[in-house]
């Protein structure tokens, strides 16, 4: 079997067994032998596993008999590869492929449950993240308990992975983030049992909005899509929040990313406000040249209300700060009442 025959088996395997998700793990198996150890199996196999590829693909969809003969040849293979050799297979997954394998196959728990497998999902800099102490059985354990979230930066942010991809998340709370007259008699700050920070900050009185936050773009997975949130609750008294839509940035240096307008009360959702104050809320969006209906808070499943602000992209060679803003500063109007989590940055799906 010649170079060019190798690719065309190679990428016909990763294009039909796709379909089977337990079959689509054979093309893992040809990476590690090399050419020569490759042609080494027994010849059988290639005949027959050349013979299925060569069907053609819309006769896939009945290959019961062939899949299940495939799967028997796939266990054969497995036995004959040492443990820490599928750990590296594995590792070239994704944590969201590990995990199904694991449901799927007991053949694969030991290698697929091994640190080698599940180091290569966690950041490289995850040492430096991680507070110390952690306790973690093992790396998969750390990998999940990670997925759920824990306070890093003396408290002030909360770090995650996502746990299909191992990519980084970031909460930035209220006390990490540049409030204009946070420190004074404006905004107030006390702890509430549904956050997951110390303290929350909630405006008292104030004319104008000025929210910024700032990561740094190395502490971000390279080469992702991110999309940065306030997290916030309106309290029972608040006033003056849904006067007029909040304009949103995300800049990286000079750079302008990422423009938005956003409400922070939702007044679909209170048609009596709507029909009394109309009027009044449509002048007052004409003085941020609003064009376009603004987007309008979604509840999140924590309970926390969250608008979007923008979306920007990490490269694998950014570096700098990515700053993520929310300012209502035209109304000038008094409001009250709006309870800051902070600013979530997470990788969009």
């Amino acid at each position: 079997m010649g170079e060019r025959a190798f690719a065309l088996l190679f990428a016909n395997v990763h294009l039909i067994l796709s379909r089977n998700f337990p079959l689509a793990l054979l093309s893992f198996f040809f990476l590690p032998f090399g050419m020569g150890n490759l042609f080494a199996l027994p010849p059988l196999k290639f005949l027959h596993l050349t013979l299925y590829i060569n069907t053609p693909y819309s006769s896939t969809i009945n290959y019961t008999a062939q899949s299940i003969w495939l799967d028997i040849e796939m266990a054969c293979l497995w036995r004959q590869l040492p443990e820490d050799c599928v750990s590296r297979i594995l590792s070239g997954t994704s944590p969201a492929d590990v995990c199904r394998i694991l449901t799927v196959s007991k053949e694969f728990r030991h290698p697929a449950e091994s640190n080698l497998v599940w180091n290569q999902f966690l950041p490289s800099d995850i040492h430096t993240i991680l507070p110390s102490p952690i306790n973690f059985s093992s790396t998969k354990n750390l990998f999940f308990l990670l997925s759920q979230s824990i306070l890093v930066d003396d408290g002030k942010k909360a770090f995650a992975l996502e746990i299909s991809t191992g990519r980084k998340s970031y909460i930035l709370s209220a006390a990490d983030l540049s409030i204009f007259h946070s420190n004074n008699n404006n905004w107030t700050w006390k702890s509430i049992p549904e956050s997951r920070f110390d303290k929350v900050g909630e405006v008292k009185e104030a004319e104008r909005l000025e929210i910024e936050g700032k990561i740094r773009s190395e502490a971000l997975s390279p080469e992702t899509n991110y999309g940065a949130y306030l997290l916030f609750k309106i309290s029972e008294d608040a006033y003056g929040l849904n006067s007029i839509p909040c304009e949103t940035f995300i800049a990286s240096g000079d750079r302008l990313l990422a423009t938005n307008t956003a409400t922070l009360d939702d007044t679909i959702n209170r048609p009596l406000h709507a029909l009394f104050y109309g009027n009044r809320l449509h002048k007052m969006k004409e003085r941020v040249g609003l064009n376009t209906a603004p987007a309008a808070p979604s509840k999140r499943q924590d309970g926390w209300l969250e608008i979007h602000i923008g979306d920007f992209f990490i490269g694998a060679a950014d570096t700098g700060n990515i700053t993520m803003a929310v300012t209502e500063i035209k109304g000038h109007q008094l409001k009250g009442g709006l309870i800051v989590e902070g600013i979530h940055v997470r990788p969009n799906t």
